[in-house]
């Protein structure tokens, strides 16, 4: 997934636990296994309490400023308020921002990177995100439906070589990642 600032503090629980939320981030080391297993079972009853769902959130950035496609999207805790941290693709440049959560409005102005500004890994993605014949949303149905969950996060990932969706959901607090193909739905791995 593009990796330009979003590192949500949720990321290092689910990596504490053996799944993936969506964004990389850098494993603690030295006994924070306890601490991140709290921090995840917090950020999990905290999405599950959510008003706005993942798809809303993903509208929502969509239409801010003028439109875009999502590349990617997860739900975090942001000084304690739930939140969705969003990154959409629109007008040659990657904008980031915050859902809030609750209300469903855009925190503060969000960042915007230039196309030109981003590294290779994030420009191939890009152009997956281009020839994906389905967007994010439709992922995460297909996931949501696969998964009989809700999704907490979803991004475009490339892996071994190749981009797909990973989306994790959750049903009855526990975390599931599954890998979607975006030329079609199917569940790659899950």
């Amino acid at each position: 997934m593009l990796r330009t600032k979003i590192v949500p503090i949720v990321m290092a629980a689910v990596i504490a636990v053996g799944s993936t939320v969506g964004v990389a981030a850098e494993q603690n080391s030295g006994g924070k296994a306890i601490q991140s297993e709290y921090a995840l079972k917090s950020a999990v009853s905290a999405f599950e309490k959510a008003k706005i769902t993942i798809a809303n959130a993903i509208s929502i950035a969509e239409r801010h400023g003028s439109g875009g496609k999502t590349i990617d999207v997860v739900f975090d805790l942001n000084e304690g308020a739930p939140v969705y941290k969003v990154k959409t693709y629109q007008n040659n440049a990657v904008w980031e921002g915050m859902i809030d959560a609750q209300s469903g409005k855009v925190v503060g102005a969000g960042t915007t990177t230039p196309e030109d500004k981003l590294d290779q890994e994030d420009k191939a993605e890009l152009a997956g995100l281009q020839k994906a014949t389905m967007t994010l949303a439709q992922a995460i149905e297909a996931a949501e439906k696969y998964g009989t969950g809700k999704a907490m996060s979803a991004g475009l990932e490339e892996t071994k070589g190749k981009i797909v969706y990973e989306v994790t959901v959750v049903k009855s607090g526990s975390v599931r990642k599954l890998v979607v193909d975006p030329n079609g739905g199917q569940i790659i791995s899950g």
